[in-house]
């Protein structure tokens, strides 16, 4: 799957998650939409049982960077019921590694009030800002200091897209195992944009084409941000001694706005139909801020294309625990940390 010379980058990783992460058919969702192809879902959200979906592909070598740097406290940011936050403390919690995360408004779901619940109970110190580039400053400021790592929204770096390279050569893999037939589509949700750079690069030499579906405004992500994230992510492979083609993954995949509704963490009517056929057919939990905007994307190509081969690739977390008297936790932690607690 990795070429010899690719072998000592790759290795420079602590282990989080269990590979390949399984591929299954949706035969369900196909016969539900009328697709006469065949509708795939490459699962990350079983890929680790600490947390799943796609933040453990980037941590593993983010955090290997960070304990290499002796690192105590990890910084990060993201909304109040970021999943990448709660990765992080999760995760940072079973290195003994404190997490300290900034985080900003955006609508009030269920996922979102349990996922910040989670994020206070694994001992995360949260400091609340009131907009997305204002959490972002201060966590760079305060990541540069002695002891502390600044981890990007979203895990999107050079070092932890590293991740979702190697994750397009497992799916190659699992192609050439005829584990699945070659898909024409891979829909992948795009916030930060670290996701799909990697899996660009790493289908670069393949037919396959990416469709990003953005939960995010244009102004964050876009042609020319996803182009930087590929470009270093490039060189950072061209240091290491493994060739890539920046300009041949910048023409693997499309990026598709439609879905974004009223902006990042607004529910849809389409998100929430598509969320309840995954539940209904498949008995596969999505939420609507990433995966189920994705599937209303894929669910809308696929009945306009009606045939042919498609992946969805699950990036939501499918390992969640029960959480008894979720509400009263969430108007606990709501009042503690001075949160509204209207529903949005």
């Amino acid at each position: 799957m990795v070429e010899r010379n690719e072998r000592t980058i790759f290795e420079r990783k602590v282990s989080l998650i269990n590979t390949p992460s399984p591929v299954i058919r949706l035969k369900n969702l196909e016969k539900k939409i009328g697709f006469r192809g065949s509708i795939w879902m490459k699962n990350d959200g079983v890929i680790s049982s600490i947390y799943g979906g796609n933040k453990p592909r980037k941590f593993e070598f983010i955090f290997k960077e960070a304990i290499e740097k002796k690192a105590k406290y990890l910084v990060t940011t993201g909304g109040i019921g970021t999943n990448h936050g709660l990765a992080v403390s999760l995760f940072g919690k079973e290195f003994g590694l404190k997490t300290i995360l900034f985080l900003y408004p955006q609508p009030i779901t269920e996922y979102v009030k349990r996922n910040l619940v989670r994020m206070v109970d694994s001992g995360a110190e949260i400091r609340l800002t009131s907009h997305p580039v204002n959490a972002v400053l201060r966590a760079r400021i305060l990541g540069r200091k002695e002891g502390y790592f600044f981890i990007p929204p979203g895990g999107s770096s050079a070092t932890g897209n590293l991740g979702f390279y190697l994750a397009g050569k497992e799916l190659i893999e699992q192609i050439r195992n005829e584990e699945l037939p070659e898909p024409s589509f891979v829909f992948i949700p795009v916030g930060t944009g670290g996701s799909l750079a990697g899996l660009s690069l790493g289908l670069c030499e393949s037919k396959i084409k990416i469709i990003g579906i953005c939960v995010v405004e244009r102004p964050v992500t876009n042609r020319a941000v996803l182009f930087g994230e590929i470009l270093s992510l490039s060189n950072f492979l061209r240091k290491n001694g493994v060739k890539s083609n920046p300009l041949k993954a910048v023409r693997k995949f499309y990026l598709n706005h439609r879905f974004i509704g009223k902006g990042y963490g607004h529910p849809t009517d389409e998100a929430v139909e598509a969320v309840k056929i995954m539940m209904d057919e498949e008995g596969i939990e999505l939420e609507t801020t990433y995966t189920g905007k994705t599937m209303a994307g894929l669910i809308h190509f696929a009945r306009e294309k009606g045939k042919g081969n498609i992946i969805f690739w699950n990036t939501h977390n499918l390992n969640e625990p029960d959480i008894p008297d979720l509400e009263k936790k969430f108007e606990d932690v709501a009042e503690w940390l001075g949160i509204w607690t209207e529903e949005s």
